[in-house]
């Protein structure tokens, strides 16, 4: 008996017969999506100005859909109120989001079909009609609250929680709204994008300024996104839409600068700003070891 011939039926499988191959499958989702929580800068507890104003553009790059089909491009400017009392931060604010929406080109020479229980909504003729960049806009909502401990070079942001709701308008949600539910297995026709999630962060301070890094996660709310119900055959489990930020950050005088990746279902992608605080921060060096020890004592 020919031993080598197990090893190579998977290879033959994969090219001889086509139903082994994931069958292809389109997601329009909000715009925002992967990017609606930026970072915003608050003031540390040491901060004897308990409240900071804080103004900020930046700019998000990404690709989205199935195997990074389409690319999303997006100028961002938010502004926030943040406040500190004791160990507890709060911060709210709005945010203005400007960009295109780029849906790319899909294969048309698939004419494989499936068993009905594998049936994927999918019509490539139709979503080629619309390939190209379409404009699109966002109006939202963001805050949250942090749980902080003092270090003596710094606070650890123990644990936060966040959350966010955006507004998008323009071509692109135009289109969501025309195309019918046998174009994609997933289309997002309402205009809201709503999150909710949680945070951890570390800031050390400098002489040279602030430096921090930041984590969160979170989860995408109401329909079509907490209950798909769709079977995604790419990764081989049911959609559920989430989202993975890492930031870091640096805070000089009034001046915030930040990079953050941008994970989330079927997206990918990096944002960067820069935040400028309104209000001068009021920690001097004479009254910050004072402050951090009254806030241990608390």
């Amino acid at each position: 008996m020919n031993t080598s011939l197990p090893l190579l039926l998977p290879i033959i499988c994969l090219f001889a017969l086509p139903c082994c191959r994931p069958p292809q499958q389109a997601y329009y989702a909000s715009p925002v999506h992967g990017y609606a929580n930026e970072y915003h800068p608050l003031p540390q507890v040491t901060d004897s100005a308990h409240t900071g104003y804080y103004a900020e553009a930046g700019f998000f790059t990404g690709n989205v859909n199935t195997n990074w089909h389409d690319n999303v491009k997006a100028l961002h400017s938010s502004f926030t109120i943040a406040h500190h009392t004791g160990m507890l931060q709060v911060w709210g604010g709005g945010d203005l989001s400007l960009g295109s929406y780029h849906m790319g080109q899909w294969d048309t020479s698939d004419v494989r079909t499936y068993p009905v229980q594998t049936t994927v909504l999918f019509n490539p003729q139709l979503l080629n009609s619309y390939t190209g960049n379409h404009f699109f806009g966002a109006l939202g909502l963001h805050g949250g609250a942090n749980i902080v401990v003092p270090m003596n070079s710094g606070e650890w942001r123990v644990f936060g929680l966040e959350g966010s709701v955006n507004h998008d308008f323009g071509q692109y949600r135009t289109i969501r709204q025309k195309l019918p539910d046998t174009a994609a297995s997933i289309i997002a026709r309402g205009s809201m994008y709503g999150t909710l999630g949680f945070s951890s962060e570390l800031i050390g301070s400098t002489k040279l300024g602030e430096f921090g890094f930041r984590g969160s996660l979170g989860w995408v709310l109401g329909d079509p996104y907490a209950n798909t119900n769709v079977y995604d055959y790419k990764s081989g489990h049911y959609m559920s839409y989430s989202y993975v930020c890492l930031t870091t950050h640096y805070t000089r005088e009034q001046y915030t600068l930040y990079g953050q990746l941008n994970f989330a279902t079927k997206t990918a992608g990096i944002s960067f700003g820069l935040a400028y605080r309104l209000n001068k921060p009021r920690n001097a060096p004479a009254q910050t070891s004072h402050r951090r020890e009254a806030l241990y004592k608390q």
